[in-house]
């Protein structure tokens, strides 16, 4: 059992108050106990990191004529104790040559656009660009420039590590990023180190070309930017080019040895990819200062399913009686010819087994029919994918966007795929599949790099919940649920020892926000006001806690432990512990009570919720504070905090205290 698990959910179904009950309660009782002398770990100082992208100005929140952050952004970002902003994006960072975004803007070249979220028909969906170009407005000077006006501690760099052969303009190499180095760090008068020409035939002459360039753009002093990763997700077929986990670390070394060179000081990271950990620490461990980690859940569509490997989902169905179909609106992506298998089973008996041929890349989903004749009452449905394949240039996938039961006359009845307690218990249970991964990593590091289990650190520099790649499904990131899943996701890294950087997918990317800026002004989303909340627990140590709670309904037939309704973590710095609590309960508020062990309660000062009247409240340019943070008021009595949590809600309090 998981570090995490261990200290912060005591498990209650031994406890008679709780035993049998449901999350259905109208108020549920909720004990929290922090040892208040149990730390865990100091707090980085780098904790809570952002990304943003360098494509339509810094996804619109650069104003290009000010050379500014647009208005009201730098209000609302200074107070979230920001770390490092990632630059110049995720999948972007693939085909970006960060040498053509700098100097005078109009002798600046345009930078191709692998991948763009443009709406195709009515099924907007990631679509691979080639050869579309994009203005390079916001380059590297002026992410220096919005690091510093929002108040952040600096930058992390992810630089262009792909190797295209038949596309040599696409790819980076490790000369490009050893200039980039020198052009961020290199002293205008320093050491002048040669990085030379690289397989492209570019040439990128020295360590002091570039520092000198770089105070002819107007700033002569080092950035000293120490963070940097060699490329983005290249464990993924597309984004790597099919390079094997060997191939990959034999790249990070020769990036990390061309970089080092100029900048001895800096920080390398590594795509983990879990199954290249072996590769990447047998070849470059020595070289690296940090393994490069992203995650995103649940992966499935609260109105459809999206299945990226084998994997079924049981529903309920409710038959009229006699003839009907069901109806399932559905896309995929082939390989080697052979598109994804539908495969539905009514009754645990087979109903049909559907190749799905509409072409998610191309925008297509069509409806599929499964006929069936059922007597009238409620029956198993269960739907999944059998046939996944994986290969160097292709992967197949299915992806389902809704199932609905077509009556005799043609009318048709969506068919609830995940009730509100099942949403929920979904988002939910992220954390603790976040969490486990952290194991994996330390087996990892023990058994292959076990020398450099102190020096190695992990960088989150990608999380946030993930839905289906359509504008309907992908609107669920906005919400209140995704919000509380991102708070889960907050706490259980806090309690990570090696987990040294959080970063937010995406200050404001498609529907990846933290803010908007808007036509009348920039306002926060539902994870921007969970980062509002999180203020009080940007400094100090993180201790030990134990929740005591309902747990989520077991699915039928499941295996997997109980889950708690409610999570919580605790951070003390020095006289003041933070407490942050995510209600997960779709229905019932949470009548929590904290208790220090070790401590006493001085005084309690009202805390903060993230809140609103429904879990798919999402904040709009018309509607910005449909999910709000409000005053959260806190009572102290009989030693205990106590306070009101709405359902649905995360809330943090502040307790101040002595020995």
């Amino acid at each position: 059992m998981r570090r995490f698990l261990a200290w912060s959910v005591f498990i209650c179904i031994t406890l008679g108050l709780y035993a049998n009950k449901t999350v259905m309660a109208e108020s549920m009782p909720v004990s929290i106990t922090v040892n208040g002398k149990s730390a865990v770990r100091t707090i980085p100082p780098l904790f809570y990191g952002q990304n943003i992208e360098w494509t339509s100005s810094g996804d619109g929140l650069w104003d290009v004529q000010g050379n500014k952050p647009v208005a009201g952004v730098t209000k609302l970002l200074a107070p979230l104790h920001i770390g490092l902003i990632r630059f110049p994006g995720g999948s972007l960072t693939n085909c970006y040559h960060w040498e053509w975004g700098i100097g005078a803007k109009n002798d600046r070249k345009p930078n191709l656009v692998w991948f763009s979220a443009q709406p195709l028909a009515s099924n907007g969906v990631w679509t691979l660009k080639n050869g579309h170009s994009s203005p390079s407005l916001y380059g590297f000077d002026e992410h220096m420039r919005f690091v510093h006006d929002v108040g952040a501690k600096g930058a992390l760099i992810t630089v262009n590590a792909t190797y295209f052969p038949g596309s040599p303009i696409w790819g980076g190499s490790p000369q490009e990023a050893a200039a980039w180095v020198a052009y961020a760090n290199a002293n205008v008068n320093g050491p002048d180190v040669k990085i030379g020409t690289d397989y492209r035939g570019v040439n990128y002459y020295t360590s002091r070309y570039w520092a000198r360039l770089r105070a002819k753009n107007g700033h002569p002093a080092p950035y000293k930017c120490l963070y940097w990763e060699i490329g983005n997700e290249v464990n993924d077929i597309g984004q790597g080019a099919g390079v094997t986990g060997k191939e990959y670390a034999e790249r990070v070394h020769q990036y990390a040895v061309a970089m080092h060179a100029v900048d001895p000081s800096v920080k390398i990271g590594a795509v983990l990819g879990f199954e290249w950990l072996k590769d990447i620490l047998t070849v470059a461990g020595r070289d690296i200062g940090f393994l490069i980690y992203h995650f995103y859940g649940p992966g499935s569509d609260m109105q459809g399913a999206t299945f990226w490997s084998n994997g079924s989902r049981t529903v309920n169905l409710t038959a009229p009686g006699g003839p009907c179909q069901l109806v399932f609106l559905a896309s995929g992506t082939p390989a080697e010819g052979v598109w994804p298998n539908l495969r539905v089973t009514v009754d645990d008996k087979v109903a049909a087994n559907l190749s799905v041929s509409a072409d998610q890349k191309k925008g297509e989903v069509h409806n599929y029919f499964v006929p069936l004749n059922l007597p009238a009452g409620d029956h198993k449905l269960t739907f999944g994918f059998t046939n996944d394949l994986m290969t160097k240039t292709e992967d197949r996938n299915l992806f389902v966007a809704g199932v609905s039961l077509q009556k005799a006359d043609g009318s048709r009845v969506p068919i609830e795929l995940l009730s509100p307690t099942a949403e929920m218990r979904l988002l939910a249970s992220e954390p603790e599949s976040f969490d486990a991964r952290f194991g994996e990593i330390d087996q990892a590091i023990h058994a292959y790099a076990p020398a450099l289990s102190k020096k190695i650190q992990v960088f989150v520099t990608e999380f946030n919940a993930m839905y289906g790649m359509t504008d309907i499904s992908a609107k669920s990131l906005l919400e209140l649920k995704s919000a509380l899943m991102v708070d889960g996701i907050l706490q259980r890294a806090l309690m990570e020892p090696r987990c040294t950087e959080t970063n937010y997918w995406c200050l404001n990317s498609w529907y990846f926000q933290i803010l908007h800026p808007g036509s009348d002004g920039a306002f926060m989303t539902s994870s921007g006001d969970i980062y509002r909340i999180f203020e009080p627990l940007a400094h100090g140590k993180t201790l030990q806690t134990e929740v005591r709670c309902l747990n989520f309904p077991q699915e039928p037939g499941a295996s997997s432990n109980p889950l708690p309704v409610v999570s919580a973590v605790a951070v003390r710095d020095g006289a003041r512990i933070a407490v942050n609590v995510v209600n997960y309960d779709p229905v019932s508020s949470a009548s929590v009570s904290v208790s220090l062990s070790g401590l006493h309660i001085v005084k309690a000062l009202n805390g903060l919720a993230c809140t609103a009247e429904s879990m798919d409240a999402s904040n709009t340019q018309e509607h910005p504070n449909d999910v709000r943070v409000e005053p959260l008021v806190v009572t102290v009595s009989e030693g205990r905090a106590k306070f009101m949590l709405p359902a649905h809600s995360a809330g943090t309090i502040a307790l101040t205290v002595r020995r």
